[in-house]
């Protein structure tokens, strides 16, 4: 009985120690934003990175890849919480920078796919980017997945329904988000999302790990 109440003790007080490594810990996780060339990947990237602050006014086509980092508080279990920091590499959607594309890809914990309500070809055109960089990442070995209807302020020309788009992320097991990069609307909850997921798995493994030596 004692040292059964020991071992209690004990897995407690390991439990406080990776509850309190975790809130103080600042993750990491490399996020790819992928979709057709103007349907606002760089809008929604740059909104998100600038709380809102930066809105590009006139289009201007993304060479490569631009690249943003931010930190993401996410909440804890404990009502505490940790930061999640995520760089976001947003690649350019031109056929002209396929090749140069991949190389941007490696490495990548998360993905979010971009695709423009008024443009059905910019949604159908989704399953060919997850087809692209599974080549380089496999899809199912990622943290989390993002599908991303953004242009929601013209909801009135949209030729792509909401259904469609919620239909299409859960085939692959991906959280579905509206968006309106202009309005700053919905722009911040796909990045929180990838944020929670990273800490989530960051979190799993640890207690898996504390089981297994316990």
């Amino acid at each position: 009985h004692v040292r059964s109440r020991r071992q209690r003790q004990m897995c407690i007080r390991d439990s406080r120690i990776a509850t309190a490594m975790v809130s103080a810990l600042k993750l990491r996780s490399k996020v790819v934003v992928l979709g057709d060339s103007g349907v606002g990947k760089s809008a929604v990237t740059q909104m998100f990175h600038s709380n809102g602050q930066k809105f590009p006014k006139n289009y201007l086509m993304t060479i490569g890849v631009d690249f943003c980092m931010k930190p993401v508080p996410v909440q804890v279990a404990d009502e505490s919480r940790a930061t999640v920091e995520l760089f976001v590499f947003d690649t350019a959607g031109q056929d002209l920078f396929a090749e140069m594309a991949p190389h941007y890809w490696e490495g990548s914990a998360s993905l979010i796919l971009v695709y423009d309500i008024t443009r059905a070809e910019s949604f159908h055109n989704l399953a060919e980017w997850l087809e692209r960089i599974s080549r380089v990442v496999p899809v199912e070995s990622m943290v989390s997945g993002c599908v991303v209807a953004n242009k929601a302020d013209l909801r009135e020309r949209a030729e792509i329904s909401r259904e469609a788009g919620e239909a299409f992320a859960q085939r692959y097991g991906f959280a579905f988000f509206e968006a309106s990069a202009l309005e700053h609307s919905g722009i911040d909850a796909p990045f929180a999302h990838v944020a929670a997921a990273t800490h989530a798995r960051y979190t799993d493994s640890l207690a898996k790990l504390t089981a297994a030596v316990s």
